[in-house]
């Protein structure tokens, strides 16, 4: 990981490194007669880096995405858990006290893994099978229950699956974007020292 060579914010960087730049300027013709290096196209490189660190993904904003992301798994969980709650119904509807079958699509494991993302991942994925299976389906679409309901269980799975595996990719991906960010910022704060 790269750690930031300066010892301040971002935009106090920016900054001095901006002043510094204005300073260098006002002195160009003495640096390059110093050095041959800060000759063009040093002073337009300077701009472009201060340029690329001003529009960096901060990590304000990969907190704010991460809330979004966040906030889009949280909705499909909620549709997951609807549909827990539909198919309970017709499931319960359809094979009235048979705790078997009942506990077979999983009704008695849901309290465990009702808030776990990848678990409910995994539930509707069986819910959907086992609903869909010839085993059931007949029973369940005898008793009312809609091939549409039965359909939705899989949608739901799969955008819940969609979101979640998003979600924790952006998760993942934090440091290596964090250590863009430092090395962008470093090659500005460069140009300075």
């Amino acid at each position: 990981m790269t750690l930031r060579i300066f010892n301040m914010s971002k935009d106090d960087m920016l900054e001095k490194t901006k002043v510094h730049r204005a300073s260098f300027l006002t002195h160009k013709v003495e640096f390059v007669a110093f050095d041959a290096d800060f000759d063009d196209p040093y002073i337009t490189d300077w701009l472009t880096s201060i340029t690329a660190s001003e529009t960096t993904e901060d990590a304000e904003t990969r907190d704010d995405q991460l809330t979004v992301e966040t906030q889009e798994v949280l909705t499909q969980m909620a549709e997951g858990r609807k549909v827990y709650g539909v198919m309970m119904y017709w499931v319960r509807k359809a094979y009235p006290g048979n705790l078997q079958i009942i506990n077979k699509f999983g009704f008695n494991d849901y309290g465990s893994i009702g808030s776990s993302q990848q678990g409910m991942v995994s539930f509707l994925a069986k819910l959907h099978s086992l609903s869909n299976s010839a085993t059931y389906k007949p029973t369940l679409l005898a008793a009312n229950c809609t091939q549409p309901i039965i359909d939705n269980i899989e949608t739901v799975r799969a955008a819940l699956d969609g979101k979640n595996i998003t979600q924790e990719e952006f998760k993942i991906n934090e440091p290596v974007a964090t250590n863009a960010r430092n090395i962008q910022y470093n090659e500005t704060w460069l140009f300075s020292t």
